[in-house]
């Protein structure tokens, strides 16, 4: 099936989302802001909520959910699980492992060896070198069981509904933290639906279209939102320790109905994909991953050099907009080169030999 050019550049606003959060937030406790002057945190929950990264993680995985299965649905369910799982390994590894060594080698916290060593594996969900790689875990873990589901959806569909729920249980049976695999089979069940929905052509009506945009915006929102809302948060704190449930991963859910209709609707509207069609979006959407796996690591070199050089400016909003900007400057090229030098030749690599797998 050729690829969906729009889908991509999707990946790569997420991308850019999540990176945005991870840039701005800082801020607020390096320049010392006194958080307790209504302005400042005014300001520190609008920003959050604006670039919710956290919450664009949700969206990663039903977008994954949709891509892997896609091919499986359009050939009745007849998949080579070797070249499959070969290939997810090819694409999530070797970026992470260079990634993994260089933020061990040259920038280790106090990390031991047998850490490391967990860190390698992907099963370590608290990663200090690499944070943000608790969604590759989740990527692989669930990568490997998604095919069986999906035939057990091509069997019967109102199967689904079914995984929906027990993915619900199964997170609040374990009651761990945000990263626990099982919770987020949930967004992968959401992409089995948009592939099928993709290819059954079933474009979203009008009046669920009206319903959907608040929706998408309260999903994305209310997690960081509720930060204004202490009362409120408080009861929902409770009532998520009343479910033995983790309080943020409450709001991993919800987000994924958001991400589920953001997809929808792209997919239902050709005008939308117009839109993400354009060259620069697509680009973006190519290196997410580099974005996404490289970024922590590079504020982690440049940031307080960055901040530095620029503090004779001696205005908070023109420094941190200079920052962010050489920031994502230094990201998007070097996820660029990654991209070339990395992902490119591994891909291409996994298409070449796995294929006969």
């Amino acid at each position: 099936m050729k690829r969906l050019l729009y889908l991509d550049s999707l990946r790569g606003i997420a991308a850019l989302i999540v990176v945005l959060f991870h840039l701005i937030d800082p801020f607020f406790s390096y320049y010392s802001f006194n958080l307790s002057d209504s302005s400042i945190n005014l300001a520190k929950v609008l920003t959050r909520t604006l670039f919710n990264g956290t919450d664009w993680v949700s969206f990663f995985f039903v977008l994954s959910g949709l891509s892997l299965s896609l091919s499986i649905i359009k050939n009745g369910g007849i998949i080579n699980y070797k070249a499959y799982f070969l290939r997810r390994l090819f694409r999530i590894v070797p970026l992470y492992f260079l990634v993994l060594f260089v933020s061990f080698f040259f920038f280790n916290e106090n990390v031991s060896y047998f850490q490391f060593f967990s860190q390698l594996l992907l099963v370590n969900f608290k990663n200090n070198l690499v944070p943000q790689s608790w969604s590759l875990s989740v990527e692989l873990i669930i990568s490997f069981i998604l095919p069986f589901l999906v035939l057990i959806f091509l069997n019967n569909k109102k199967s689904i509904s079914y995984f929906l729920f027990v993915s619900l249980l199964l997170f609040n049976s374990i009651g761990q933290s945000q990263s626990s695999a099982s919770g987020f089979i949930f967004h992968f069940v959401l992409g089995i639906i948009l592939a099928d929905v993709l290819l059954q052509k079933k474009l979203i009506d009008k009046k669920i279209f009206l319903i959907a945009i608040p929706l998408i915006f309260f999903s994305f929102s209310v997690r960081w939102g509720l930060d204004l809302f202490p009362n409120i948060k408080y009861y929902i704190q409770v009532f998520t320790d009343f479910l033995n449930m983790d309080y943020h991963q409450l709001f991993f859910f919800i987000s994924a109905i958001g991400s589920f209709f953001i997809i929808y609707i792209a997919i239902s509207s050709n005008y939308i994909q117009l839109i993400l069609s354009n060259k620069i979006l697509i680009y973006s959407g190519k290196i997410s991953f580099s974005v996404y796996l490289t970024h922590f690591l590079l504020n982690k070199v440049f940031y307080r050099e960055i901040v530095f050089f620029i503090k004779p400016v001696n205005n908070v909003f023109i420094e941190s907009g200079l920052s962010i900007f050489i920031q994502l400057t230094i990201i998007f090229t070097v996820s660029s080169l990654t991209y070339i030098l990395v992902e490119k030749p591994f891909i291409n690599i996994s298409k070449k030999f796995l294929i006969k797998v």
